[in-house]
């Protein structure tokens, strides 16, 4: 395959982009499941605790996909930093 490092890291970024809003939005849509049902009846926030409780659906999606944007670009950070500066040529780091 012949892609520039530019088109990989953009296929890159848009693939860690699309999963994080996807799991914001399913989260978010647990969370709503959760708050219509009283807390799965027993008063729980399981999906979105109190720190990370949001007023509308929108946001909730924003407060449960940032986070995993923050730790999906943090894995491309180190796996970059790794395939520069990985193993020595003895295997130890």
């Amino acid at each position: 395959m012949s892609l520039s490092r530019h088109t990989y890291w953009l296929g890159v970024a848009l693939v860690g982009v699309v999963s994080a809003l996807g799991y914001g939005v399913t989260l978010a849509a647990l969370d709503a499941l959760g708050d219509a049902t009283d807390g799965w009846g027993v008063g729980l926030a399981f999906w979105a605790p109190q720190p990370m409780q949001a007023g509308s659906f929108f946001l909730q999606v924003l407060v449960s996909g940032t986070p995993m944007l923050a730790f999906i670009f943090s894995g491309i950070g180190i796996g970059v930093v790794f395939k520069r500066w990985g193993r020595t040529a003895s295997g130890a780091w």
